[in-house]
């Protein structure tokens, strides 16, 4: 398969680690390639959450404007996003197509990692073959978070590592049923400080929770369909994606079943 490419936007960043472990990230192979379900691709139309409006939201992007290599964010923050890859991600029936080699970044970070925050996103798999990022944020050399599927536990997964480091380890909340590919389900992922708790929701449902001991600033790119590793794109996206939103708070769970519902 071919090689890890460089992330834009990640390699002049830095990060302060607070804790550190001895459990090695490894990275998984990308292979090329490209139902039913809830969300504005062949479900309902998109409409604001109830209590989680847009003006809420540290972004929000829909992917319903791309223009070229950029998409606009809904939300009041303006955070544009860029398209990356070659060829750029396919904008398919309202929502991005990615082949495991692309993504979509914002110019600087959108979250403080450590600060209450969550992130949500619609997503179909296309297949299950390797751990896959739906939405991240850039550290120095991992990820601050990711929000995605685990292949090694068959699971939606939202993880933070301990510290920016390709060897830290990680706390991660999993989904309690495996993901169907082809099939298009909301993710939401929470990180609830001074709790240091993660939280995973699937459809607008609690899955599981799980403590984070550590917490650093992970001031790189937002992004979506990838993570990162050693600076590098790592577990790209082979699937769609769309509504995908950041919050700087916690979202509770009456929020989190309104935004899945979509009303």
């Amino acid at each position: 398969s071919q090689g890890p490419v460089p992330a834009p936007g990640s390699s002049s960043v830095t990060a302060t680690a607070t804790a550190t472990s001895t459990v090695t990230a490894t990275t998984v192979p990308r292979p090329p390639g490209g139902g039913g379900g809830q969300g504005r691709p062949g479900g309902t139309p998109e409409a604001p959450a109830k209590g989680v409006p847009l003006g809420d939201s540290a972004l929000v992007w829909l992917f319903d404007t791309v223009n070229g290599a950029t998409t606009e964010d809904s939300s009041t923050h303006n955070v544009t996003g860029t398209l990356f890859g070659d060829p750029l991600p396919t904008r398919v029936d309202g929502a991005l197509e990615f082949n495991g080699n692309q993504g979509v970044s914002s110019e600087g970070p959108v979250l403080d990692t450590t600060r209450s925050f969550s992130v949500s996103a619609r997503v179909k798999l296309l297949d299950k073959g390797s751990t896959q990022a739906v939405v991240s944020q850039d550290g120095a050399q991992v990820s601050g978070f990711a929000l995605g599927y685990d292949s090694q536990e068959d699971r939606w997964s939202m993880s933070v590592p301990d510290a920016d480091s390709q060897e830290a380890g990680k706390s991660a909340a999993v989904s309690k049923s495996r993901p169907r590919a082809g099939t298009w389900t909301h993710l939401i992922g929470v990180y609830d400080d001074p709790g240091h708790r993660l939280r995973l929701y699937v459809d607008g449902r609690l899955q599981d929770s799980a403590t984070q001991e550590s917490d650093w600033r992970a001031g790189g790119s937002f992004a979506v369909g990838r993570a990162l590793l050693g600076g590098e794109l790592f577990q790209g996206l082979r699937g769609s994606a769309d509504d995908v939103r950041a919050f700087d708070r916690a979202l509770t769970g009456s929020e989190a079943r309104g935004l899945a519902s979509g009303s």
